[in-house]
């Protein structure tokens, strides 16, 4: 589960050793808070693997007035390995702010000619973020009515 963008330094190892260890705290918690943080926090989106490309969409909503805008990308990696991913393409899916810019271009030169890695879990989280909870996400209006039924009745 998960795509990590490597970063310079020891900062890699850690995100390596962090990731598993935090899904695994959030699937066991039975906190609330836990699971509302991860769940109606973090970025949400889809992805396709076409051919050697991964390819994503993922939108981040504010939680609040003093985070950045609504931000949503589309990520292409080319697959190197089972373990490797190199990103080839990137561009936001939508501009409105000069945040948005800003952010765009810090991704750029950050992660440019950096590969991602796949970050193995014993366990998977639910992909019950709160972006499948909008009518706005689903293709058909009749898939996301069933969704929102089963997800009620959890």
């Amino acid at each position: 589960f998960g795509l990590v963008n490597t970063i310079h330094g020891d900062i890699v190892d850690r995100y390596n050793t962090a990731i598993p260890q935090y899904i695994e705290y959030v699937v066991k918690n039975d906190s609330i808070n836990i699971k509302n943080y991860f769940y109606e926090e973090h970025e949400w989106g889809r992805y396709i693997i076409c051919n050697d490309t991964l390819k994503m969409q993922w939108i981040q909503r504010p939680m609040n007035l003093n985070d950045y805008p609504w931000i949503s990308f589309e990520i292409w990696y080319k697959i190197i390995d089972k373990n490797t991913l190199e990103r080839i393409y990137t561009r936001p899916i939508f501009k409105q702010q000069s945040d948005i810019d800003t952010y765009y271009n810090y991704t750029q030169l950050t992660f440019k000619y950096e590969p991602a890695k796949f970050i193995a879990t014993s366990v998977l989280p639910s992909s019950d973020g709160w972006i499948k909870k909008q009518k706005w996400f689903w293709k058909n209006e009749s898939d996301w009515k069933e969704y929102m039924k089963q997800f009620k009745n959890k």
